[in-house]
């Protein structure tokens, strides 16, 4: 009996052992099992985060290369503009040269004009105001003189007294070579269009005949005539139509240089 007792204990303890053992290795195998989940997790993260780092380093590189590209480019655009500025401000600086000395051509032609006024006015001092007038306009120098003072009534032949105002005004305008001098007749509206333009081209190529004997040279002479059609008053009185009736010296300053440089700027 006592055996039989002892054999039923050392069954009972080898069963438990057997079921502990059992339990326990059941155990052990779902944490493996899940440690494999884990790790494979774990491999499958790690590969993502590799991916992305190998992702944002390929940006990284790429955004550097864009980075200097733009660098470059800047630094060109930047050579440019200087470049751009330095060749305006050239174009600047060589077009304001040009605008000075077109003001000092200005200035040497406009003090050119008033000195020959003055010249011949100083010349011409001892003649009636009504009979010579000067004035600069457009920056040449208008000499009015009346008929009566060169012509008689309907002639185209200088009188003395003519003649005489024709040699002080050469007197002066010889020594200035590069002038132009146009000599214009003008006449009241009394008669016919053409005799009157006939008269007053005849009346300018006298005043040219008598200033080339004084020396003026020929190729600064131009002979013009209006007729009637250029009037400077009424032609419906005595005294208008007397001012019409009238010789004028044009004298223009030579503006070769002036055009020359102006030309130059519209290049």
């Amino acid at each position: 009996m006592f055996i039989g007792l002892k054999l039923k204990y050392s069954i009972s303890i080898f069963l438990l052992i057997s079921v502990t053992f059992f339990y326990s290795s059941c155990v052990s195998k779902k944490k493996y099992l899940s440690s494999q989940t884990e790790v494979e997790d774990l491999k499958d993260k790690n590969e993502s985060l590799q991916l992305e780092l190998s992702l944002s380093k390929s940006q990284i590189i790429e955004q550097e290369i864009n980075r200097e590209k733009l660098e470059r480019d800047i630094e060109i655009l930047k050579t440019n503009m200087i470049q751009q500025l330095e060749k305006k401000q050239q174009k600047l600086i060589a077009k304001e040269e040009k605008l000075n000395e077109l003001e000092d051509i200005i200035f040497k032609l406009n003090t050119q004009v008033q000195q020959i006024k003055s010249a011949v006015s100083t010349q011409l001092q001892n003649y009636q105001e009504d009979d010579v007038m000067l004035s600069v306009k457009d920056g040449k120098l208008y000499i009015s003189l009346s008929e009566k003072l060169l012509f008689k009534s309907g002639s185209y032949k200088l009188d003395p007294t003519g003649a005489e105002v024709v040699a002080l005004m050469s007197s002066v305008l010889i020594n200035y070579p590069d002038i132009s001098i146009t000599i214009e007749g003008n006449t009241d509206n009394v008669g016919s269009e053409i005799s009157n333009w006939d008269l007053s081209v005849l009346r300018a190529t006298s005043i040219i005949h008598v200033m080339t004997l004084n020396k003026i040279s020929p190729s600064c002479l131009n002979a013009s005539g209006k007729g009637s059609f250029s009037p400077v008053s009424t032609n419906d009185t005595e005294e208008g139509r007397a001012k019409n009736r009238r010789t004028e010296i044009i004298i223009s300053p030579n503006l070769q240089d002036f055009f020359e440089i102006l030309n130059e700027q519209t290049k």
